[in-house]
């Protein structure tokens, strides 16, 4: 009896031994899987992180802020949203700022409200300069030729003086 059992032990062996090198094979291969994946993500976040930065060095508007800190000392840029700076900010304008279209942009609509849902009053053309009236967050408030007040969304305009 114990010579019949002993190939069978041995088979057991075996066959364990091939089911773990199968295994280590098949975790090798995901393993490749996944770094070639991580590999082509890392390839996409680098182009992304390109061309974000070649909006901004095409944005007439980057480093907006910090001409603002340099120009008001009295900025504080670690508290952005505290009422004295929020008023530097957001809110009406009377200094004469005016914005324009991007230069990616040949038309925009504008809004009765903040809201791209609002109905829409009007649109902004290329190469016009329209005066700011208020801000609000990421939309402008402008005077169209017209005397119309409309708004615009930040993204697709630039401030000018």
């Amino acid at each position: 009896m114990k010579i019949y059992l002993f190939p069978v032990v041995i088979a057991g062996f075996i066959l364990t031994f091939i089911m773990q090198a199968f295994s280590y094979s098949t975790i090798g291969l995901q393993t490749q899987m996944l770094q070639k994946q991580l590999t082509e993500i890392n390839q996409k976040l680098d182009k992304i992180q390109i061309q974000t930065q070649n909006q901004t060095a095409a944005d007439p508007t980057a480093g907006k802020l910090k001409a603002i800190t340099a120009k008001d000392s009295s900025f504080d840029s670690s508290d952005l949203l505290s009422p004295e700076n929020l008023s530097k900010t957001l809110g009406a304008t009377t200094d004469g700022t005016k914005v324009s279209l991007k230069p990616s942009w040949t038309a925009v609509d504008v809004y009765e409200t903040t809201k791209a849902s609002s109905k829409i009053v009007g649109k902004i053309d290329t190469g016009k300069t329209y005066p700011i009236t208020q801000r609000s967050q990421d939309w402008y408030q402008i005077k169209l030729d017209n005397g119309v007040s409309a708004w615009v969304q930040a993204q697709f305009v630039y401030e000018t003086l």
